[in-house]
């Protein structure tokens, strides 16, 4: 079922990738004596490399990653500071998911289930709860714009990592087959508005993604975000309760401080 559901995706890919790399389009100059430029594209072996990937997520019951973060913060003088955080995340299509974040800047937890999102804080040992309607999607997009809770890695969440990827991408190509940490990959790079972005997808079978960066080239300083995701659990046995929040003793309950409708939170 999963080879098919591969070759599927892979040749409907194909079929629209191809429109895009086949047609010599250009931008007509501004002005007279300025030359054309080709108009950018994302090539058919990107989005063939990326929908592989996604179609093999997709496919999973469960998954669970560890990963290593480094991301740079810009200071009021323009100066670049790195902060490191080690992530878990473990999470089913089936609406459930759970995260362990220990950084430099943050350690906690976040968890959804049955319609609910929590956040513990474990430095101050405060938790927030909020009620989302829909399923892990949905809750996805309220940590991100509602409730500013900062997910790592959150777009290979969602149930169509691929249109994730892609929905803002503006043109993107195939780098070559480089190593991270001693395994081959297919190297990607994409533009997107305000950022660039890359991906690092295993050419072995399963093809994972091992290493995201995240390029924010229009914010002031061009900080960098990079994860390696050092661990993959695939269709483990993570048992019916292991989203399920329990409270820390001596735990406060606070409120989220959530964003009117339109406006946007946290940074993924």
């Amino acid at each position: 079922m999963r080879e098919q559901t591969l070759r599927l995706l892979i040749v409907v890919v194909l079929a629209l990738g191809c429109a895009d790399t086949t047609t010599s389009q250009t931008i007509e100059p501004d002005g007279p004596g300025l030359p054309s430029v080709p108009a950018p594209v994302i090539t058919a072996e990107a989005r063939t490399a990326l929908a592989r990937m996604s179609a093999y997520l997709v496919e999973a019951k469960s998954l669970g990653f560890s990963a290593d973060v480094v991301y740079d913060v810009v200071g009021f003088d323009g100066q670049k500071i790195q902060y490191e955080t080690q992530a878990q995340a473990d999470w089913t299509h089936a609406g459930q998911l759970r995260i362990n974040v220990d950084g430099d800047e943050r350690q906690n937890q976040i968890y959804f289930n049955e319609g609910q999102v929590t956040f513990l804080d474990k430095v101050t040992n405060v938790y927030a709860t909020a009620a989302v309607e829909g399923g892990l999607d949905a809750a996805l997009d309220e940590m991100f714009v509602r409730l500013e809770l900062r997910v790592p890695l959150a777009d290979l969440m969602y149930s169509d990592p691929y249109a994730t990827l892609m929905k803002s991408a503006i043109s993107g190509r195939q780098v070559g087959i480089n190593q991270v940490r001693g395994v081959d990959c297919i190297h990607l790079a994409f533009v997107a508005k305000g950022l660039d972005w890359q991906i690092w997808i295993d050419t072995a079978d399963p093809p994972l993604p091992r290493k995201l960066l995240i390029d924010y080239r229009d914010e002031i300083g061009s900080p960098t975000w990079t994860a390696v995701l050092t661990e993959w659990r695939i269709d483990s046995n993570l048992g019916d309760g292991f989203a399920s929040f329990s409270p820390p003793s001596e735990a406060t309950l606070v409120e989220f401080m959530i964003n009117p409708p339109g406006e946007m939170g946290g940074d993924r």
